[in-house]
């Protein structure tokens, strides 16, 4: 009954996403756009199984199978984390020096501030070790002022 469960909401969220062209959200960032219950109880079923599977909770074929509707990232936040990471990385190749805040340029302003996000949250003791390792690896990094409280053990 949970199996059939499943692949009755896995087939809502794929004609969903074929209407839609995109993913089910459970907020509204666009103005005068009303997000219905349907496309709510779809968000709130995507996140769902996104936590099922970082706990082990789903077999490699419902993974696979979830990695197979348009738009599906298992790790959404990682996955603009990194993508961030090698645009910041790229200019700095290109720049030579680390992006500006003060930059005329939006995208190294926005860089510029991303970074600075990364060094607020490492002095927070929030920013994963593997981030830490990223960045360190960079040409041209630096922490800035030192953290107060350093956790015992980085977030994985």
């Amino acid at each position: 009954a949970r199996m059939l469960a499943w692949f009755a909401s896995l087939h809502r969220l794929e004609t969903f996403v074929r209407a839609q062209g995109r993913l089910p959200r459970e907020n509204n960032r666009s103005a005068g756009a009303l997000i219905s219950s349907e496309e709510r109880t779809l968000a709130t079923w995507v996140r769902s199984e996104r936590t099922a599977t970082d706990f082990g909770r789903r077999c490699d074929y419902q993974r696979k199978r979830l990695l197979c509707v348009p738009g599906y990232r298992e790790n959404p936040l990682e996955d603009r984390w990194n993508a961030r990471f090698f645009e910041y990385e790229r200019l700095l190749e290109d720049l030579g020096s680390p992006p500006l805040l003060s930059s005329p340029h939006p995208t190294e302003k926005s860089l510029s501030a991303w970074a600075a996000k990364q060094r607020f949250s490492y002095r927070k003791g929030t920013l994963t070790a593997r981030r830490i390792r990223l960045l360190q690896g960079l040409p041209v990094w630096t922490w800035g002022s030192e953290r107060s409280e350093v956790p015992s053990t980085p977030p994985q």
